[in-house]
Parts: C-alpha cells; structure tokens; sequence
C-alpha cells in the first residue's frame, strides 16, 4: 500500500508530539530508576560508614555544574595536568574542513573539565598529548557518537579535531580504549538475501547508491551496539544492579541483532548485493565495574545517543513511504526508546545508589553537552531538492536533518531529563 506523504505542517505537528511523548516518559522512566534503588535497598556507595542513601534529589547539588560555553575561554594560568605526555613532534597537516581546535587552556576553563582531565585513563591521551578523538567527542562534542576516528593534530599549543556527526542518532556506540568500533561490511551472505527483492529499481544509480551505503552505516552501528550492550550485561552484574535492568538489557541486545539484520537487508536491497559484517575487533575490551564510570558512560552512550537514535528514527519514518523501509523505523522507533528509557532508568538508580561520587560523575560526563559539531556537519553533502524527495521515500534525511533532529533533542527532551536529576540548569 502506498503511503500518502504528510504535509509539512502535519509532519512538524506530530514530531513535536513525539518529542512531548519521549521527554515524558524519559522522565517516568528517571522516577523508575529512583524507585528502584528504593524497593532494592540500595545504600550509597563508597560513601563513609553511616552516611544515608540518598533518595531523588532534592533541588540541585552543590555540585551541579555551570553551563560550558560553546568556544570555551582562554587563559594563560591554566595547563593539561603533569601526567599529559610531552607533545611528539608530526609532519604539518593542511587545515581540514570543519576542523575544531581547542587549546591545553581551553580544555582547562571549562567548569568540572580541569577536575575530571587528570582522572582520565592512559588510552584517552594520544601520542602526541591531546586527548583523543573519542574522548573530546564526549566531553566536548555532546556525545561519544561525535568523535574524531583519526588521530588528532597537534598545531602549535592546540588539538584539532573533525568530529563526525555524519550519523548523530547511532543508538549505543562500542568503545573500546578510547575508539568507537564497528565491523567492515562485506558483500556476504548469512544476513540479507536481498537480491530477490531490489529497491533500486527506477532510482538514479548515484542516489540508490547514497541510500545503500546510509543503510549500510546505520547497519554496522547497529552490529556494534550487540557488543556494547553485551558489555554493559556484564557492567551491571559487577555493580549490583535490579534484576529489572538486567532483564531489559538482555532484551535490547537481542533488539539489535534484529535492527543490524533488517538495516543490512534495506543496503543490501539498495545495493542490490548481499552485505553482511565482518569480524568485529574486540581486543582490548574490558568490563567497567566502577559505579561512577558506567554511570557517566551510560549517561553519554544510552541516555544522549540513545535518545537522539530514537528521535532520529522517528524523523525519518515520517518521511519515508516506502512500506520495508516503514517496517524496519516502526520497530526501531519502539525498540530505541525502550533503550533510551533503559539508560535513563540506570543512571537515575546508580545516583540515587552511588550518592555524591556517582552525581559528580554525571555532573562532568554532562557538562560537555553544550557543545556539538553537528551544525558543521550540516553543511556538507547537502542533497538537492529532488535528491531529498528520493531520499526521504528510503527514510534517509539529509545532514542538516539530521544535526536539526540531535540540537532539538538536547535542547526539547534530554537538557529537561537531566534538570529531573538535578544535572543540568535551565
């Protein structure tokens, strides 16, 4: 059946619906992880002997942080902590597009950043002192999903970045010693027999093309979150939490496998060739057994990423009209909010557990939001009018779709989840 598209007034109206929707029950979804820790007994953790467990935040902590500016300031008194290696000198590399460059200085002025740098781990450091692509992408870029996959450049005292954003609604990345991994798509069997149905047919072969190959990205990402929720199972056995949570994240690996399969069968569709993934590169992989640091990673992974995939998805279905391609977005438009809301539920239960340590934690992992590079992304590869009709039929947005969607998201629906933990000021 052939879908009727919706006007552009109708489409706006029920994105905006869907945002009301998502941040509502985020927020129901934050009182859970709070009940939780009631109804579980839990008690704060490494806190001295007698201190009470914290319930729901009352008000905001003294320990909620100052809101970062987007271009943070300089200043000559400030330095990386005496850890940083010495910078290595490198071959000059000519200016990249969309560049982002920030100074030992910079990094030091942002509020809970000069604390946080000397607590980071070895692999969050470069060769050549800066730290690393993954790791300025969380703090700086609004999340893990923002990172430099390069090394960064050294230009005098500054380390310059190219944060993608290409894919901004990539659910749950893998990241492993500082670096979002994924498996290389191949042209395999096993995961798409999508030869006996093309949706090529009739599309300009570059546009079947960009579709393909968008599909294709979305795919291994998917594939990766298979990992990364296997690693977070392992997480919350160390930490001790709710058979609840455990349970979901059982459920949303298995949720993946299922995104990651029809994801390979739509660009093996517009390919018209068979892909699969690759052996995906776990070495190196650890289990984070610290309360603090899978509730500041979650907050990043699963709260920021997970809910922008869902928004994302949600854009795209109400654009797409082709009926395999609805199919796949309705049910990961389901299946990312239930994540969302697993990551939100987590954090709410580890704070309420952890105390003051944990809400420190979140404090700093938060304090990076208010930057993105998305808006630079936006600029490039931008598809022409006739290009984006096409494209939009496929459930593909455009780049300044997609960095619209991540801005909106942080502004309409995370920033308000993160003023119920008390994180975040208006």
């Amino acid at each position: 059946m052939m879908v009727v598209p919706a006007s552009k007034s109708e489409m706006q109206a029920r994105v905006m619906a869907r945002r009301e929707l998502s941040a509502a029950r985020l927020i129901a979804a934050i009182a859970a992880g709070f009940g939780l820790a009631s109804a579980c007994g839990g008690q704060a953790v490494g806190e001295e002997d007698g201190a009470e467990s914290p319930g729901p935040p009352q008000g905001k902590p003294a320990t909620t942080p100052e809101r970062p500016r987007t271009t943070p300031p300089r200043s000559s008194s400030t330095s990386m902590p005496a850890s940083t290696p010495a910078p290595m000198p490198m071959a000059p590399v000519p200016p990249r597009p969309s560049e982002v460059c920030y100074s030992p200085q910079d990094l030091a002025a942002v509020p809970f950043l000069a604390a946080l740098l000397p607590s980071l781990p070895e692999s969050a450091l470069a060769s050549n002192g800066c730290v690393t692509g993954d790791y300025a992408g969380a703090l700086l870029g609004g999340g893990t999903c923002a990172y430099d996959p390069g090394q960064p450049v050294k230009r005098g005292e500054r380390c310059c970045y190219v944060l993608s954003s290409s894919q901004p609604g990539c659910g749950r990345p893998l990241v492993i010693g500082g670096e979002a991994r994924v498996a290389t798509a191949r042209s395999m069997g096993g995961w798409a027999a999508a030869t006996r149905e093309p949706l090529a047919v009739g599309l300009p072969r570059e546009t079947a093309e960009r579709i393909g190959r968008e599909w294709l990205g979305d795919a291994v990402l998917e594939h990766a979150s298979i990992a990364a929720f296997a690693a977070f199972g392992l997480s919350l056995l160390a930490v001790g939490a709710p058979a609840e949570l455990l349970a979901e994240c059982q459920r949303a690996g298995a949720d993946e496998v299922e995104h990651a399969r029809s994801c390979f069968l739509l660009a093996s569709q517009y390919l018209n060739r068979e892909y699969g993934p690759g052996p995906l590169d776990l070495s190196g992989i650890g289990i984070v057994s610290g309360l603090e640091e899978i509730a500041a990673r979650t907050l990043l992974d699963g709260c920021v990423e997970e809910t922008i995939a869902a928004l994302t998805a949600a854009a795209q279905l109400e654009v797409a009209t082709e009926p395999r391609v609805r199919a796949t977005l309705e049910r990961i438009v389901a299946d990312e909010t239930r994540h969302a809301e697993l990551a939100w539920t987590f954090v709410a239960w580890a704070l309420a557990t952890g105390g003051s340590r944990v809400a420190r934690s979140l404090a700093a992992a938060s304090a990076g939001l208010g930057a993105t590079s998305a808006d630079g992304e936006a600029a490039r590869d931008e598809p022409t009018a006739s290009e984006l009709r096409l494209l939009h039929d496929a459930g593909r947005l455009s780049p300044r779709e997609r960095a619209a969607v991540r801005k909106s998201a942080i502004s309409r629906v995370i920033r308000p989840a993160l003023q119920e933990l008390s994180l975040d000021r208006a």
